[in-house]
């Protein structure tokens, strides 16, 4: 069954630890914390044998993972309308703007559960080494000064 939790989920679940179970659902799922915590809450407030509530709703975000997204936000995204993909994300899932925001990126940019943090994956990076790029940008501060202190100097000699 889609909706059950992982057996570690349970354990701690059981166990009393709620954040434990939420943490655990998280990393297996892939979904979010909101869903991952209510997933949990409604699990812990089912009745023994019975499925928890909603349980096709959440079959359907946990099929998905944190990339699932109904047909009309793709089919939006195919004709370049991310907006409309974003609200279409929002009414169908009841995320908030941010996390549907995110699913529609990842969806865009191809990226399985986790979005990269400053951008594209640059293979050639160096860690803790700032960016240069700003030589030309240097140059020109440099001339404009030399100019204007030759100007200076000439003009009131």
């Amino acid at each position: 069954m889609q909706d059950e939790l992982p057996p570690d989920a349970r354990l701690a679940l059981q166990r009393g630890n709620l954040i434990e179970a939420i943490k655990i659902v998280r990393d297996r799922t892939g979904l979010g914390l909101k869903e991952s915590k209510e997933l949990v809450e409604r699990h812990a407030n089912a009745v023994e044998g019975e499925p928890a509530p909603e349980a096709d709703e959440w079959n359907r975000l946990l099929s998905g993972g944190a990339q699932g997204l109904p047909a009309e936000a793709i089919a939006a995204l195919a004709q370049g309308r991310k907006v409309e993909a974003v609200k279409i994300v929002r009414e169908a899932t009841g995320l908030g703007l941010a996390e549907s925001l995110k699913r529609v990126d990842e969806h865009m940019h191809g990226e399985r559960g986790q979005s990269a943090p400053h951008g594209a994956f640059d293979p050639m990076a160096e860690p803790g080494r700032v960016p240069s790029g700003g030589g030309v940008k240097w140059l020109a501060i440099v001339l404009v000064v030399a100019v204007a202190a030759a100007v200076f100097f000439f003009v009131s000699a």
